[in-house]
C-alpha cells in the first residue's frame, strides 16, 4: 500500500515556471520553488502558461509566483489541469493599467476566486487586490525561503 505522498505523486504531476527574460530574480525565484516539488514534469512559460502542451490530463499542481506583467493578455491561464498555489504575485501598477486590467477581468476574477485567496508578494500588490475585493495574504517573495 502507498502512502499518501506516493499516492498524491502518482494523482498528479507537477510545473515550475521558466522564462524568456533576462531578469536573473526570476530564474532565482523558480529555484526557490523548486525545492518545494517532488519533481517537475512540466515546465511552464511564466508569459505564456498556455503554451506547454499537458497531453497526460493529469492534475498539475503549479506555484504560481512572481510579475504578470510581461503579457499580461495571457493572464490567467486557461489550461484546465492546473491546480494553482497563487502565492508571491506582483501586479505591476505603475507601467499602465494592462496588468491591472488582466487581474481585474471577470475571467481573471473567477480564476483568483476559485484558487485563493492570493499571496501577494509586496504591500502595494496586497493593497491592489484588497481595493478590488480580491482575497489575499502578504506572503513576499519565494526568494525568502532560501537560506544565506
Amino acid at each position: 500500500m502507498k502512502d499518501n505522498a506516493s499516492a498524491d505523486k502518482d494523482a498528479c504531476s507537477y510545473g515550475l515556471f521558466s522564462y524568456d527574460t533576462e531578469n536573473l530574480g526570476d530564474e532565482i525565484q523558480s529555484i526557490a520553488v523548486r525545492r518545494f516539488l517532488p519533481q517537475v514534469d512540466y515546465y511552464f512559460n511564466r508569459d505564456d502558461i498556455d503554451a506547454t502542451i499537458t497531453p497526460d490530463n493529469k492534475p498539475i499542481k503549479l506555484i504560481m509566483n512572481g510579475w504578470y506583467t510581461h503579457k499580461p493578455e495571457n493572464w490567467p491561464p486557461k489550461n484546465p489541469n492546473i491546480l494553482p498555489l497563487l502565492t508571491s504575485i506582483h501586479v505591476d501598477q505603475s507601467a499602465g493599467r494592462r496588468s491591472m486590467d488582466a487581474f481585474l477581468s471577470e475571467e481573471s476574477r473567477q480564476f483568483l476566486s476559485n484558487f485563493g485567496p492570493v499571496g501577494a508578494r509586496d504591500v502595494a500588490t496586497q493593497e491592489f487586490f484588497k481595493k478590488n475585493d480580491i482575497p489575499s495574504y502578504l506572503s513576499y517573495c519565494a526568494t525568502l525561503t532560501l537560506l544565506p
